[in-house]
């Protein structure tokens, strides 16, 4: 007699993941963890709800080592108002960004700012931004085969000419075929003005949240009509506005001019801040050099938004700010890159109070206690230097240092399958409570990173150090970010050079004391 089946119920329907959530959502187990906030996030019609899910899918075994590392038993968000509880603490000047893979291939855009509502779209489906992503895997590849001819010039430069093309070629797919009308979003939140509240007011009266209203006004101010009402489109479809509540929102932007749209942000003396979080399968994009932010903020990288939230646990103080004088440097250990010692070692070895090697290797107890002690730790050599510091030692260390790693792929995160947060220096030092790091995306030539190093250094490291006064003047502080857009204009690839090195963690302020 053959058994009967029974069919199975839908685990989507019939389970309670919001009161497993509830439960056990102290645990930071990747599988698992990925896949219910996922499930919930899809649920959820709340947009704080929709953004606390997706945030809490990313680097989650990392989190967990920072609690081992740490001693603490809590850790993450464990609740919609934890979360805003969180976001309400991150200053006006701040907006994260945040390109979430899920575990079944859809990408999420999710905006996060202390003064408006989340905004969470669905960006893309794996078969459309895969093949993008693949176009930078062909200009890294094409850049790497160019290195090698190195010895032929023709075929060198050649070669570089054509990865620096495919690059930006693969840029402005980015932009234009995976953000498209969405690009806009990765914009900074701007403070509105009265007269920006009263843009707001006119499109609140007709049903529209006010929270996402106040940051589709703040990107309004930003950018061109043609620009914005693709992205009110989307969103009035997204939020299932009706064709009025859509003409409103559209008519406001149509009849103000540049000069009133100007009135409704508040006045800046000073860039903003993007901070940008990403799955492990974007990692590797310089998204930080999409055109839309060109000149609109500075862009640095965050493992995960708890990164910020930590921070801003222990101290308000962003930019945090860092002795240039206290500065550790470790210039060609393994002594093969005699001409990086002949140009850097004159920048390095021009201010004093810097300490120290070239051509030689630290060892391990040297390289903990230098990054355990000084304010700044640069590493010139090849790849992250982790045959110098194990991954291991690091993981274990205390990292007190802004560290500098300017060696090919230092900052490349390698992808170990979805929802992992895959393996790369950049995880090994976040573990380590490193609060900013430095590093190049893919491989870089020593004559291209070794001119910008050089203007980093003095735009920013050492632009305070042969100054008369003491201190420098606050008004007068230069931060990281800030001399790393500087540097990216001396290298003669933008592209290849210029948006390879990118920064994670929080602005460093350069405060000679």
């Amino acid at each position: 007699r053959p058994k009967t089946v029974r069919a199975r119920p839908s685990v989507k329907e019939d389970w309670d993941f919001e009161s497993d959530y509830a439960t056990y959502g102290h645990l930071l187990y990747p599988e698992w963890r990925s896949r219910v906030c996922e499930l919930l996030a899809q649920k959820s019609d709340d947009p704080w709800a929709k953004a606390m899910y997706l945030s809490e899918c990313v680097d989650v075994s990392t989190r967990q080592a920072q609690r081992l590392r740490d001693g603490k038993i809590s850790s993450g968000v464990q609740s919609v108002d934890a979360f805003k509880a969180a976001v309400s603490k991150i200053p006006s000047d701040m907006t994260v960004s945040q390109l979430i893979v899920t575990m079944s291939g859809d990408i999420y855009l999710l905006r996060v700012h202390s003064g408006a509502d989340p905004i969470v779209v669905p960006l893309a489906k794996e078969n459309k931004w895969d093949v993008i992503m693949k176009g930078f895997a062909r200009a890294v590849a094409y850049n790497d085969e160019a290195i090698r001819e190195k010895r032929d010039a023709n075929k060198y430069f050649e070669g570089r000419r054509k990865a620096e093309q495919l690059m930006k070629r693969a840029m402005m797919d980015m932009e234009s075929d995976l953000l498209g009308p969405f690009a806009p979003l990765l914009l900074p939140s701007r403070t509105l003005t009265q007269k920006g509240d009263e843009v707001v007011k006119c499109a609140w009266r007709r049903g529209i949240r006010e929270g996402l209203l106040r940051e589709l006004i703040s990107i309004a101010a930003l950018i061109t009509y043609e620009q914005f009402k693709p992205l009110v489109l989307c969103i009035s479809l997204l939020e299932k506005w009706t064709k009025t509540q859509e003409a409103t929102v559209l008519g406001c932007m149509k009849k103000a001019s540049n000069d009133e749209k100007a009135t409704w942000i508040q006045p800046i003396e000073h860039l903003p801040f993007v901070f940008f979080v990403f799955s492990t399968e974007l990692a590797r994009a310089p998204w930080e050099a999409v055109s839309i932010l060109n000149e609109k903020a500075h862009c640095s990288r965050l493992t995960a938004v708890h990164q910020l939230f930590s921070h801003l646990g222990s101290t308000n103080e962003i930019p945090q700010s860092r002795n240039p004088l206290s500065t550790y440097y470790v210039l060609d250990p393994a002594n093969n890159l005699a001409e990086t010692q002949n140009r850097l070692a004159p920048v390095v070895e021009k201010v004093s109070s810097w300490k120290g090697v070239k051509g030689r290797a630290p060892g391990n107890e040297q390289m903990e206690a230098v990054m355990a002690e000084n304010d700044f730790f640069i590493y010139l050599g090849h790849g992250d230097g982790s045959r110098y510091l194990s991954r291991t030692r690091i993981r274990q260390s205390r990292c007190k240092s802004a560290v500098f790693l300017m060696g090919c792929d230092s900052a490349h995160t390698v992808h170990e399958g979805r929802g992992m947060d895959g393996r790369g220096a950049v995880l090994d030092f976040s573990v380590a409570f490193c609060p900013c790091f430095v590093g190049c995306l893919h491989t870089v030539t020593d004559n291209e990173i070794d001119k910008y190093f050089t203007a980093l250094v003095e735009e920013g490291l050492a632009k305070h150090l042969n100054d008369v006064p003491v201190s420098t003047p606050a008004s007068d502080l230069r931060h990281h970010l800030e001399a790393m857009s500087k540097a990216r204009a001396v290298v003669k690839l933008p592209y290849l050079t210029g948006a390879a090195v990118v920064s994670y963690g929080i602005p460093i302020d350069f405060r000679v004391q």
